[in-house]
């Protein structure tokens, strides 16, 4: 729209004498912006500008750059250092892990140490008032041949309920010295063929040992012997060879 009032006319930069009554105001605009984009002195104030406002925004910039750097420094720093802690830790962990295990070996070796007198009877049938210490001393005299007198019982009990397939508990069976006990475990292969069955008493994790080293592919035979558990394997390439079993990882570890 073209401006209709009076106004003075501008002078351009180069001299160039514009008159607003004869212009549209977009146009006006645009021929004052050539005009200054033409100019040297504007040119130079110009890039003086910018050049300072760059400069400054980077200086701004580099400077919270250079705070982020120092924070992620401190931060780390102490990361490292709880690197470094947790190292510690686990190995602190680890050591009383190692402790323990020795620990509770320790208490598996002696709960088994005592029990080092002591058989297991299965297959003797139950009745009321049993006693149940003449009983296996009538099965050491009467099945394995043993003198009555070695025969020193100190206490023989059932284990466990009731069962209610009716089936007969086992006995353990506690004798005053390991020798009776030793007497029992090499003459029991006499009982084959009865209902009768002597094994060493082991404790709970020594039965299950057993029974898994049983069970593992390598291993054609086991048993125990002084609440230790063996082991007859077959490897490929091999003859047969018997090794004691501390725990099935061992046994893993050969089937590799």
């Amino acid at each position: 729209m073209p401006i209709t009032r009076s106004t003075p006319k501008l002078k351009g930069v180069k001299g160039l004498t514009l008159d607003p009554s004869e212009m549209e105001l977009e146009d006006m605009v645009n021929a004052i912006v050539e005009e200054l984009a033409s100019s040297p002195t504007f040119k130079t104030l110009l890039q003086s500008c910018i050049e300072r406002t760059v400069t400054a925004k980077f200086n701004i910039a580099m400077g919270r750059i250079e705070r982020h750097e120092a924070k992620l420094f401190q931060i780390e720093k102490k990361i490292d250092e709880k690197e470094k802690e947790l190292v510690r830790l686990n190995r602190n962990v680890n050591l009383t892990f190692d402790k323990l295990n020795k620990m509770c070996d320790k208490s598996a070796e002696l709960e088994q140490y005592t029990r080092r007198k002591n058989i297991r009877v299965f297959g003797i049938a139950e009745s009321d008032g049993e006693d149940l210490g003449k009983v296996v001393a009538d099965i050491a005299t009467d099945k394995l041949g043993l003198d009555t007198s070695t025969v020193d019982i100190e206490k023989a009990f059932r284990v466990g309920r009731p069962r209610e397939d009716r089936k007969p508990r086992g006995v353990v069976v506690q004798f005053k010295s390991p020798k009776p006990k030793e007497d029992f475990i090499k003459n029991r292969r006499k009982l084959k063929g009865s209902p009768i069955v002597v094994k060493e008493d082991l404790t709970v994790h020594n039965q299950q040992l057993l029974k898994e080293t049983k069970q593992h592919k390598i291993v054609e035979n086991a048993w125990s012997k002084d609440g230790k558990i063996f082991a007859l394997m077959k490897l490929d390439g091999r003859p047969s060879f018997v090794r004691r079993v501390v725990a099935i990882a061992d046994l893993d570890t050969l089937a590799l």
